[in-house]
Protein backbone atom coordinates (compact mmCIF):
# COMPACT_ATOMS: atom_id res chain seq x y z
CA UNK A 1 0.00 0.00 0.00
CA UNK A 2 1.65 3.25 -0.86
CA UNK A 3 0.22 6.80 -0.15
CA UNK A 4 0.41 9.19 -2.68
CA UNK A 5 -2.12 11.82 -1.91
CA UNK A 6 -4.79 13.11 0.49
CA UNK A 7 -7.31 10.70 -0.44
CA UNK A 8 -4.78 7.57 0.15
CA UNK A 9 -4.38 9.04 3.74
CA UNK A 10 -8.19 9.71 4.65
CA UNK A 11 -8.54 5.79 3.46
CA UNK A 12 -5.74 4.74 5.72
CA UNK A 13 -6.72 6.44 8.42
CA UNK A 14 -10.59 5.48 8.33
CA UNK A 15 -8.66 1.43 7.93
CA UNK A 16 -6.73 1.91 11.34
CA UNK A 17 -9.71 2.77 12.68
CA UNK A 18 -11.73 0.39 11.36
CA UNK A 19 -9.13 -3.06 12.48
CA UNK A 20 -7.54 -1.77 15.45
CA UNK A 21 -10.02 0.88 16.45
CA UNK A 22 -7.19 3.91 16.70
CA UNK A 23 -6.83 7.36 15.93
CA UNK A 24 -3.69 7.90 14.42
CA UNK A 25 -4.28 11.69 14.41
CA UNK A 26 -4.12 11.41 18.25
CA UNK A 27 -0.17 11.01 18.31
CA UNK A 28 0.26 14.28 16.63
CA UNK A 29 0.16 17.05 18.63
CA UNK A 30 2.67 20.17 19.95
CA UNK A 31 5.06 18.11 21.80
CA UNK A 32 5.31 15.83 18.81
CA UNK A 33 6.44 18.84 16.27
CA UNK A 34 8.55 20.32 18.85
CA UNK A 35 10.80 17.18 19.10
CA UNK A 36 11.20 17.29 15.40
CA UNK A 37 11.67 20.56 14.70
CA UNK A 38 14.92 19.98 17.42
CA UNK A 39 15.45 16.71 15.10
CA UNK A 40 16.35 19.12 11.95
CA UNK A 41 19.57 20.10 11.72
CA UNK A 42 19.99 20.17 7.64
CA UNK A 43 18.04 23.44 6.97
CA UNK A 44 20.71 25.43 9.12
CA UNK A 45 23.05 24.13 6.42
CA UNK A 46 21.04 25.54 3.31
CA UNK A 47 21.70 29.10 3.81
CA UNK A 48 25.75 28.30 4.04
CA UNK A 49 26.51 25.29 2.47
CA UNK A 50 23.35 26.24 -0.32
CA UNK A 51 25.18 29.47 -1.47
CA UNK A 52 28.96 28.81 -0.38
CA UNK A 53 29.95 26.15 -2.95
CA UNK A 54 28.45 28.83 -5.88
CA UNK A 55 30.32 31.35 -4.16
CA UNK A 56 33.59 29.68 -4.37
CA UNK A 57 32.94 28.38 -7.73
CA UNK A 58 32.61 32.32 -8.65
CA UNK A 59 35.83 33.49 -7.47
CA UNK A 60 37.58 30.30 -9.52
CA UNK A 61 35.60 31.33 -12.08
CA UNK A 62 36.76 34.89 -11.90
CA UNK A 63 40.38 34.06 -11.02
CA UNK A 64 40.52 31.76 -14.23
CA UNK A 65 40.60 35.34 -16.13
CA UNK A 66 44.44 35.99 -14.55
CA UNK A 67 45.35 32.42 -14.70
CA UNK A 68 44.22 31.44 -18.43
CA UNK A 69 45.67 32.84 -21.30
CA UNK A 70 42.77 34.24 -23.28
CA UNK A 71 44.64 36.56 -25.86
CA UNK A 72 41.81 35.51 -28.93
CA UNK A 73 38.57 37.09 -28.40
CA UNK A 74 36.51 33.69 -29.60
CA UNK A 75 38.54 32.12 -26.69
CA UNK A 76 37.81 35.07 -24.45
CA UNK A 77 33.74 35.29 -25.52
CA UNK A 78 33.97 31.01 -24.69
CA UNK A 79 35.15 31.32 -21.50
CA UNK A 80 33.15 34.35 -20.31
CA UNK A 81 29.88 33.13 -21.46
CA UNK A 82 29.93 29.36 -21.42
CA UNK A 83 32.99 29.41 -18.75
CA UNK A 84 30.24 31.34 -16.25
CA UNK A 85 27.49 28.67 -17.11
CA UNK A 86 29.78 25.81 -16.50
CA UNK A 87 31.18 27.29 -12.86
CA UNK A 88 28.20 27.78 -11.47
CA UNK A 89 26.59 25.00 -12.32
CA UNK A 90 29.58 22.77 -10.66
CA UNK A 91 29.01 25.18 -7.70
CA UNK A 92 25.26 23.94 -7.60
CA UNK A 93 25.24 20.70 -7.97
CA UNK A 94 28.03 20.47 -5.61
CA UNK A 95 25.66 22.10 -2.85
CA UNK A 96 23.35 19.82 -3.60
CA UNK A 97 24.74 16.67 -2.99
CA UNK A 98 26.27 17.99 0.35
CA UNK A 99 22.72 18.99 0.75
CA UNK A 100 21.49 15.73 0.14
CA UNK A 101 23.88 13.97 2.32
CA UNK A 102 23.30 16.12 5.57
CA UNK A 103 19.70 15.27 4.94
CA UNK A 104 20.30 11.46 5.30
CA UNK A 105 21.56 12.19 9.06
CA UNK A 106 18.35 14.04 9.69
CA UNK A 107 16.09 11.44 8.06
CA UNK A 108 17.79 8.86 10.22
CA UNK A 109 16.71 10.88 13.15
CA UNK A 110 13.52 11.65 12.00
CA UNK A 111 12.70 7.39 11.33
CA UNK A 112 14.22 6.61 14.96
CA UNK A 113 11.86 8.83 16.62
CA UNK A 114 8.88 7.69 14.42
CA UNK A 115 9.70 4.18 15.65
CA UNK A 116 9.42 5.46 19.16
CA UNK A 117 5.60 6.73 17.87
CA UNK A 118 4.90 3.16 16.82
CA UNK A 119 6.18 1.40 19.97
CA UNK A 120 3.91 3.94 21.55
CA UNK A 121 1.14 3.17 19.53
CA UNK A 122 0.96 -0.80 19.66
CA UNK A 123 0.24 -0.43 23.45
CA UNK A 124 -3.38 0.67 22.15
CA UNK A 125 -3.81 -2.59 20.69
CA UNK A 126 -1.44 -5.07 22.91
CA UNK A 127 -5.16 -6.06 24.37
CA UNK A 128 -6.28 -7.53 20.93
CA UNK A 129 -3.62 -10.46 20.60
CA UNK A 130 -5.10 -13.22 20.91
CA UNK A 131 -7.63 -11.99 18.73
CA UNK A 132 -5.25 -11.12 15.82
CA UNK A 133 -4.55 -13.64 13.18
CA UNK A 134 -0.25 -13.82 12.44
CA UNK A 135 -1.20 -12.03 9.12
CA UNK A 136 -3.33 -9.59 10.81
CA UNK A 137 -0.39 -8.46 13.43
CA UNK A 138 2.39 -8.36 10.10
CA UNK A 139 -0.30 -5.97 8.40
CA UNK A 140 -0.92 -4.29 11.72
CA UNK A 141 2.61 -3.38 12.01
CA UNK A 142 2.82 -1.99 8.17
CA UNK A 143 -0.34 -0.11 8.46
CA UNK A 144 0.96 1.37 11.64
CA UNK A 145 3.67 2.20 10.43
CA UNK A 146 2.32 3.91 7.01
CA UNK A 147 -0.30 5.81 9.26
CA UNK A 148 2.88 7.38 11.78
CA UNK A 149 5.07 8.38 8.64
CA UNK A 150 2.39 10.28 6.44
CA UNK A 151 -0.35 11.48 8.87
CA UNK A 152 2.10 12.20 11.80
CA UNK A 153 5.39 12.47 11.05
CA UNK A 154 5.37 14.11 7.72
CA UNK A 155 2.88 17.13 8.18
CA UNK A 156 4.51 17.51 11.51
CA UNK A 157 8.25 17.69 10.06
CA UNK A 158 7.00 19.91 7.15
CA UNK A 159 5.05 22.16 9.51
CA UNK A 160 7.97 22.40 11.66
CA UNK A 161 10.22 23.39 8.60
CA UNK A 162 7.93 26.19 7.47
CA UNK A 163 7.68 27.74 10.93
CA UNK A 164 11.17 27.75 11.86
CA UNK A 165 12.45 28.86 8.62
CA UNK A 166 10.18 31.76 6.76
CA UNK A 167 11.95 32.51 3.86
CA UNK A 168 13.05 28.59 2.44
CA UNK A 169 10.82 26.89 4.68
CA UNK A 170 8.52 26.40 1.79
CA UNK A 171 10.57 24.64 -0.76
CA UNK A 172 12.74 23.28 2.44
CA UNK A 173 9.72 21.40 3.29
CA UNK A 174 8.62 20.20 0.15
CA UNK A 175 11.44 18.10 -0.14
CA UNK A 176 11.85 16.65 2.77
CA UNK A 177 8.29 15.68 1.98
CA UNK A 178 8.74 14.05 -1.00
CA UNK A 179 11.66 12.64 0.67
CA UNK A 180 10.15 10.84 3.52
CA UNK A 181 7.37 9.97 1.45
CA UNK A 182 9.67 7.60 -1.15
CA UNK A 183 11.30 6.18 2.45
CA UNK A 184 7.92 5.37 3.70
CA UNK A 185 6.91 4.04 0.93
CA UNK A 186 9.54 2.14 0.23
CA UNK A 187 9.42 -0.22 3.36
CA UNK A 188 6.78 -3.06 2.94
CA UNK A 189 5.53 -6.02 5.35
CA UNK A 190 8.60 -8.03 3.83
CA UNK A 191 11.11 -5.72 4.77
CA UNK A 192 9.31 -5.70 8.38
CA UNK A 193 9.47 -9.54 8.42
CA UNK A 194 13.30 -10.06 7.40
CA UNK A 195 13.97 -7.64 10.28
CA UNK A 196 13.47 -10.02 12.45
CA UNK A 197 12.00 -13.65 12.88
CA UNK A 198 8.99 -13.17 14.93
CA UNK A 199 7.53 -15.81 17.49
CA UNK A 200 4.17 -15.97 17.52
CA UNK A 201 3.45 -18.92 18.56
CA UNK A 202 4.95 -18.02 22.33
CA UNK A 203 1.68 -18.29 24.53
CA UNK A 204 3.11 -15.36 26.93
CA UNK A 205 4.29 -13.35 24.37
CA UNK A 206 1.91 -10.17 23.96
CA UNK A 207 1.64 -8.49 20.56
CA UNK A 208 3.15 -5.17 21.80
CA UNK A 209 6.42 -7.03 23.26
CA UNK A 210 6.51 -8.40 19.42
CA UNK A 211 6.20 -5.27 17.76
CA UNK A 212 8.57 -3.70 20.44
CA UNK A 213 10.97 -6.24 18.97
CA UNK A 214 9.97 -6.39 15.87
CA UNK A 215 11.25 -2.12 15.57
CA UNK A 216 14.09 -2.51 17.66
CA UNK A 217 15.40 -4.29 14.83
CA UNK A 218 13.75 -2.64 12.35
CA UNK A 219 16.12 0.28 12.58
CA UNK A 220 18.91 -1.02 10.78
CA UNK A 221 16.54 -1.55 8.21
CA UNK A 222 15.05 1.66 7.93
CA UNK A 223 18.33 2.89 8.17
CA UNK A 224 19.15 1.14 4.90
CA UNK A 225 16.48 2.04 2.89
CA UNK A 226 17.13 5.50 4.05
CA UNK A 227 20.85 4.82 2.80
CA UNK A 228 18.95 3.34 -0.54
CA UNK A 229 16.09 6.74 -1.09
CA UNK A 230 19.55 9.16 -0.49
CA UNK A 231 22.23 7.31 -3.24
CA UNK A 232 18.85 7.21 -6.17
CA UNK A 233 17.84 10.99 -5.36
CA UNK A 234 21.68 12.54 -5.19
CA UNK A 235 22.75 10.34 -8.10
CA UNK A 236 21.65 12.19 -11.02
CA UNK A 237 23.14 15.03 -9.41
CA UNK A 238 26.46 13.19 -8.99
CA UNK A 239 26.12 11.79 -12.17
CA UNK A 240 25.76 15.46 -13.91
CA UNK A 241 28.39 17.32 -12.02
CA UNK A 242 30.69 14.50 -13.22
CA UNK A 243 29.83 15.67 -16.35
CA UNK A 244 29.44 19.74 -15.57
CA UNK A 245 33.06 18.89 -14.47
CA UNK A 246 33.94 17.44 -17.67
CA UNK A 247 32.52 19.95 -20.00
CA UNK A 248 34.34 22.75 -17.33
CA UNK A 249 37.72 20.79 -17.85
CA UNK A 250 37.50 20.24 -21.70
CA UNK A 251 36.38 24.17 -22.27
CA UNK A 252 39.83 25.42 -20.10
CA UNK A 253 42.08 22.99 -22.22
CA UNK A 254 40.48 24.33 -25.26
CA UNK A 255 40.50 28.00 -24.20
CA UNK A 256 44.50 27.94 -22.82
Amino acid sequence: MKIKNQKDKDLLTAKIINDYDIDINKYRNDDVASAFAELLIFPKYVINWGIRPIIISLILYIIGFSLIDLDNSLDFIAYFSIGFLLFFLCGFLFAIVFLIRKMKNDMGSIMEYSIGILKEATEDISDLNEKLSRSEKKEGIKLLYLGIMHIVTIPSVTSAIRKQYTFIGFPLSWIIKKFLTAVANAVTVKDLEKSVKLSYSKKNNTYQDEVIEVTTSHKSMLQKVVDLTVSIIEFPFKFLLVLALLALIGLIYMVH
